[in-house]
């Protein structure tokens, strides 16, 4: 189930962030000709430079070739190169021309790409304590080495390369000498003696990333940069095919709905507790006024004690049943003062009632301004929720339709990137060759057998 949310999330992330519409650049005229072709792959190869500016780009097409006969592959080459078998193409200004003789379950070639401008720009600086260094001068250096990478969707590529590729970017360094202090949004993975950090760029998506190393003799292995298709509607699709967005927008609506009603009941609350709190206070004051009438029968009933204890005598003397008056007299007396301080506390308490019946309709507010902002977010979601449905339902059709990157024409199957940056490495040191031993005589050979 994670994972289901992972991907859930995943794709209203993508689904969410704005994506520039990108003009199409000019598209060269399509592969043409009478030969049967049924499919035709292209992976791009990329030799970049160690600050990823390009140095050269190779393009291998692989073909399925059904039926004998001619074939245009237009494009800007400097060269092509059959890497099947030995037949040749005619190089021409804007391409190259095919005669298949027969068919070719599949033929593979090579063409140099003349100024091809990449789906995406590359750019790595170096530092070292803090300084920009060049990357050709750091093998061995010791300090602390950040990387700042900034990759970016070409301005103006076609649409197909900006949505629907996700572009990798893998590092690699030795984890003996180096010591990755900020990882730049990857999650390093060790990997035998390497640390291995890649970042991710999703469709749509430039990427900002620094990374901090501290190194003992800094080095930096191969680096690799892909570039593939990436369906996120088809991978839910494939991992989840049970799942329903539209049971998953009802439910939101009831939830929302409940707490909608929750709010109106938190404003009958309200009303009731100011209601309550009215009441609370003018039972506190009627309180107070009883304690103060409380205190003088407590009073007044002392006042006749003395009096009654002075005429205590002569009851006992001349009224048989004086003792037993005097003591009922003073149950009286102290049941007055019982009577004072119980009405006293009832007092204190109505006071304690009425202040704190006074916050409950602050605390009504509060509950409901927190309501209003949840009802608010479930808005939110639900809209979010109905463009990721538009978005991952849509038919095959109405994606961005596969595009060659030689010629722009749609006459492709797949196409992808691989690119390479090189290692940054110590150079070995120079073994120095073991001196000539001089020549022996044929006596010192002799001798030497019974050393």
């Amino acid at each position: 189930m994670k994972r289901h949310y992972a991907l859930i999330l995943a794709a209203l992330i993508l689904l969410m962030t704005p994506v520039a519409a990108a003009p199409s650049p000019e598209r060269l005229a399509s592969s043409s000709g009478d030969a049967s072709v049924s499919s035709r792959e292209e992976t791009v190869y990329l030799e970049l430079n160690s600050d990823g500016s390009l140095r050269e780009a190779l393009a291998v097409v692989r073909l399925r070739v059904d039926g004998a006969g001619s074939y245009s592959d237009y494009g800007r080459f400097s060269s092509v190169t059959n890497l099947t078998n030995g037949l040749k193409p005619v190089l021409t200004a804007d391409g190259a021309l095919w005669s298949f003789p027969e068919a070719y379950p599949s033929l593979v070639y090579q063409c140099a790409l003349q100024a091809p401008v990449l789906p995406f720009e590359l750019k790595i600086d170096y530092t070292l304590n803090g300084n920009e260094a060049s990357p050709d001068k750091l093998a061995g250096a010791s300090g602390e080495v950040g990387l700042h990478i900034e990759l970016t969707r070409t301005e103006g590529i076609l649409p197909y390369f900006e949505k629907q590729f996700m572009i990798q970017l893998q590092l690699t360094f030795p984890a003996d000498s180096s010591e990755v202090l900020e990882a730049g949004g990857s999650a390093p993975v060790l990997a035998g003696s390497s640390r291995v950090l890649t970042l991710a760029c999703m469709p749509g998506q430039n990427l900002v990333s620094d990374i901090r190393l501290r190194t003992s003799g800094f080095e930096m292995g191969q680096a690799s940069v892909t570039m593939t298709p990436y369906d996120i509607a088809a991978i839910i699709a494939d991992n989840m095919p049970e799942l329903d967005f539209t049971a998953l927008s009802d439910g939101l609506d009831q939830i929302s709905d409940g707490v909608t009603e929750l709010k109106s009941g938190t404003q009958a609350l309200k009303d009731g507790s100011e209601e309550l709190g009215e009441g609370i206070a003018a039972s506190a004051s009627a309180a107070r006024q009883l304690k103060s009438a409380a205190s003088q029968l407590s009073s007044g009933m002392a006042q006749i004690n003395t009096a009654m204890e002075q005429y205590e005598t002569l009851f006992k003397s001349y009224i048989s049943g004086g003792e037993q008056f005097i003591k009922l007299f003073k149950s009286l007396v102290d049941g007055s003062a019982k009577l004072s301080d119980g009405v006293a506390q009832l007092s204190s308490g109505l006071d304690t009632l009425s202040e704190n019946a006074g916050k409950l309709p602050e605390g009504a507010q509060g509950l409901i301004d927190g309501e209003d902002k949840l009802i608010g977010a479930f808005d939110e979601l639900r809209t979010a929720l109905e463009e990721a449905t538009s978005g991952l339902t849509q038919e095959s059709g109405d994606a961005p339709p596969p595009v060659s990157f030689i010629n722009g024409s749609a006459d492709i199957t797949s196409v992808q990137f691989v690119g390479i940056i090189p290692a940054i490495k110590i150079p070995a040191a120079e073994k120095t060759p073991p001196p000539e031993a001089e020549p022996s005589s044929f006596w010192d050979k002799l001798t030497g057998l019974f050393k």
